[in-house]
């Protein structure tokens, strides 16, 4: 939608009142703090890829030091669909990074950070481990949705098929074990979780192109419709 009269009209009286609120503020830094925006969203999601897997890392002993590690970064706005080593099919949603090793030994360790639904090939010999900021998420054979941004105040799985057991870390509470068609959700604020039913369909709309938004805040629906456009 193009912007009329009305709206530069009322944007220049905006820019009037910021400059009579701080007189060192001019017309011409407010098209450079958009461009650094711009460009530091951009150059976000590689330097977090690279955090992310600093600290996922440094505390896993599991991977061998000689197995290359691959990342898969998926910008705002796309979504991918990737192929594991053991033939396991991930999902991974805008704004997303997902870390693997190139090649599964005795466990499968997956690092994200962001959003996934996982289509998991069953391998009892070899446990399939989600390890985001907050939880781990250990399977062996199953469906399920991973939601993980970091800067969300939640994390959440929600189960589709199978069983999944989740543990919160920081927190002293055994694993979570939970069965289709509910969901364990983390508040990194509060420190609380929760592990309620809930509609599958909804939690997944997004992995066939589909938005369904239910029981959000406005700070939350924003960074969703952000991550989709």
């Amino acid at each position: 939608i193009e912007a009329d009269k009305s709206t530069d009209k009322s944007f220049d009286k905006l820019l009037i009142t910021i400059q009579a609120t701080n007189p060192s503020t001019s017309k011409v830094r407010i098209p450079l703090i958009r461009k650094f925006s711009r460009i530091a969203a951009i150059i976000m999601l590689p330097i977090l890829s690279v955090g992310i897997t600093y600290y996922f890392m440094k505390d896993s002993v599991k991977i061998d030091n000689q197995i290359q590690l691959v990342e898969c970064i998926v910008p705002n706005g796309e979504t991918r669909t990737i192929t594991l080593p053991d033939s396991s099919v991930v999902k991974v949603n805008s704004g997303s990074v997902l870390i693997y090793p190139s090649q599964f030994t005795n466990s499968r360790d997956i690092f994200l950070n962001g959003e996934a639904y996982f289509i998991v090939t069953k391998d009892e010999s070899a446990p399939f481990i989600v390890k985001t900021t907050d939880m781990d998420i250990e399977v062996l054979g199953t469906v399920f949705n991973v939601n993980a941004y970091t800067d969300s105040e939640k994390t959440s799985t929600t189960l589709e098929s199978g069983k999944v057991s989740v543990k919160i870390k920081n927190t002293n509470h055994d694993h979570i074990i939970l069965n289709p068609d509910e969901c364990v959700t983390y508040n990194r604020s509060t420190g609380l979780f929760e592990k309620i039913p809930i509609k599958v369909e909804n939690v997944i709309a997004w992995t066939e192109g589909n938005m369904a938004i239910q029981s959000m805040t406005i700070n939350e629906v924003m960074k969703f419709v952000e991550r989709k456009y």
